[in-house]
């Protein structure tokens, strides 16, 4: 799985990864390899007050990215989201 890290608002904010209980912290810009089995759980947030994430793959081939959240809908207090690579 890959999964690739982008914020425009922020350069210095990171994002935190985490494949089950291991923790991997994101830089802007950076793309993170996860060896990813079936029953791994996938989560992330981005900053230190942002809500933790489930990222729901099907396959360990899997690309996403981490971006702003373009809907404009942050009524979750969502400002992130997860979107899935073809």
């Amino acid at each position: 799985m890959k999964i690739n890290y982008s914020n425009s608002m922020s350069k210095k904010m990171t994002a935190t990864v985490w494949q089950n209980e291991t923790a991997h912290i994101m830089h802007v810009g950076e793309t993170l390899d996860l060896k990813v089995q079936r029953g791994d759980k996938i989560t992330y947030k981005v900053g230190r007050l942002n809500t933790v994430h489930t990222i729901d793959y099907q396959s360990p081939d899997a690309k996403f990215e981490i971006q702003v959240n373009r809907s404009g809908d942050v009524s979750d207090g969502c400002l992130f989201m997860v979107y899935a690579h073809q």
